[in-house]
Formats: structure tokens, C-alpha cells, sequence
């Protein structure tokens, strides 16, 4: 955006991403942060702790501790625990979910959604449990909104997905420790 009659002017850049320039000229680049999910907190808790934790030189963590807590990161995406088949979706308003074996899920776990065809609106993203009806369905909610997932207003589910828990190892630390 300077001096339009210097030769350097076409071989400049008015955006860098992930770089800044150099006081000698040139960019230089530098590590970049990228948005992995939404961190398991309460609205009246402290924030979330974030600790690097490089276990080799190949191998590298985030630890995430929250209230009573911890999950972890690592290459780019949340740990999750192994999936489950999706069998069925029924097209109701709170659209349960069937497993094909007992899914041992929770009120309020986290659960990703994966490879559903139909329902692809739920592909992809973190969402909590909202009720149990039985061992092997459940309901979910956002996780940001808290609304009760509405199937009746996505494409119809056909066939296949699957849903992984996300990893949450329990520690003693409360949120105002952290």
C-alpha cells in the first residue's frame, strides 16, 4: 500500500497469514493456532487451562483441564473414546439415536457424529447427550445453545454413522485451582 513505482511493489503482499514481516525484509513464518472445538465448561467456572505436553519429538498434546477434569488434543482434533455403530435414527422431534451395542453414554458426554448419511447437518460436530431412553439410544443437545436436537427438520437419515464419545479423564483440580 506504499510507493506504487517501485519495481518491488508486484512481488509484494498486502495479507500475510501465519507470517509476519521481517525488520530486514521478507516473511517470516510462525506457528499457527487453528480451532479444534469448544472447551467442557460451566458458565460460572474459571476458564479452561491449556498445557502443551510434548511427549517425543513426534508426539504432541494439549492438555485441556477444566473443572474436575481433563481432556486432550492431539493432531488437530479432539481424543475420542472408540465409536459405536449408529443403527437407527428415528425422524421425531428429539430423534433418537440407536447403537447396535449399549453405548454406555451419560447425561451431558460429548459426542461426535461421523459418516451418517442423511442427517449430514450433524456430521462432523460435538454434541451432548440429552436423555437415555434405553441402553442403546439417547437424544442430544447443542452444546451451545442447550436446545434438544430436532431431527424432524434435517435430511432424512439412511443408513450408516457413527458416534464417539470424547475422552475425559476425571482429576482432583476444581476450576479455581487451575
Amino acid at each position: 500500500y506504499g510507493r506504487v513505482d517501485l519495481a518491488k511493489y508486484k512481488q509484494g503482499c498486502s495479507t500475510l497469514r501465519n507470517m509476519y514481516a521481517s525488520y530486514k525484509g521478507g516473511a517470516v513464518s510462525r506457528a499457527g493456532t487453528m480451532f479444534v472445538g469448544y472447551a467442557r465448561q460451566n458458565a460460572d467456572e474459571e476458564p479452561p487451562q491449556l498445557v502443551p505436553f510434548q511427549f517425543s519429538v513426534d508426539q504432541g498434546y494439549l492438555l485441556i483441564f477444566s473443572d474436575l477434569e481433563m481432556s486432550v488434543v492431539a493432531n488437530g482434533a479432539y481424543v475420542l473414546n472408540d465409536p459405536l455403530t449408529i443403527l437407527d435414527v428415528t425422524s421425531a422431534t428429539t430423534g433418537p439415536f440407536e447403537t447396535t451395542t449399549p453405548h454406555g453414554f451419560t447425561t451431558s458426554d460429548w459426542v461426535y457424529l461421523a459418516d451418517l448419511e442423511g442427517l449430514t447437518e450433524l456430521n462432523g460436530q460435538m454434541w451432548a447427550v440429552n436423555t437415555l431412553p434405553t441402553s442403546t439410544s439417547f437424544t442430544l443437545r447443542s452444546i451451545l445453545t442447550n436446545n434438544v436436537i430436532n431431527t424432524t427438520t434435517y435430511s432424512a437419515y439412511t443408513t450408516a454413522g457413527t458416534a464417539a464419545s470424547l475422552f475425559v479423564l476425571t482429576t482432583p483440580y476444581v476450576s479455581g485451582d487451575l
